[in-house]
């Protein structure tokens, strides 16, 4: 069994299987849970208060006092080890795909008008669909792949009109 890792006010935590065997966590329904450290007897209420997966980010209320962290999914920490998660910071000219894959859908055309966070095209990368979103509000002034055809990791995908 592979370790677990928590990352609490900008440090982490690697916990092991037994680690994670003394803790209890029981649903109460309405996003509500009672945590049990089964080892120390310390008890906790949670309170799931927002959650937004296409942003990672979840915001909990523990025992009335209220925490902002991130979320990762195992799928997030693959892209990690494999080094997909490495691309140039975010152009204002250009959206360069993050991993390789196929394009399965392009959703904008030239010419068009896009806000930050728009959906842009759909790219399928392994085995899962991966909506890739627009940085920057902006014209779309070309689109760089075609549908069906595969792409290589930092491919530009979509240029934006520059000033």
């Amino acid at each position: 069994m592979s370790n677990h890792t928590v990352l609490l006010n900008g440090k982490e935590y690697n916990l092991s299987p037994a680690d994670v065997a003394d803790i209890s966590l029981t649903p109460l329904g309405n996003h509500q849970y009672h945590f049990l450290d089964t080892a120390s007897g310390a008890s906790k209420s949670i309170t799931i208060v927002q959650m937004d997966l296409d942003a990672a980010q979840v915001e909990l209320d523990i025992d009335g006092q209220r925490y902002f962290t991130n979320i990762s999914l195992p799928i997030d920490n693959l892209i990690k080890e494999l080094g997909l998660d490495v691309v140039a910071g975010p152009a204002t000219d250009r959206v360069i795909a993050p991993m390789p894959g196929l394009v399965l859908d392009i959703i904008v055309s030239p010419g068009q008008s896009v806000n930050k966070g728009d959906n842009l095209l759909i790219l399928e990368a392994m085995k899962m669909e991966n909506v890739i979103k627009s940085p920057v509000d902006g014209i779309i002034k070309s689109v760089e792949v075609d549908k069906g055809n595969p792409i290589s990791k930092s491919q530009v995908l979509v240029t934006y009109e520059t000033d």
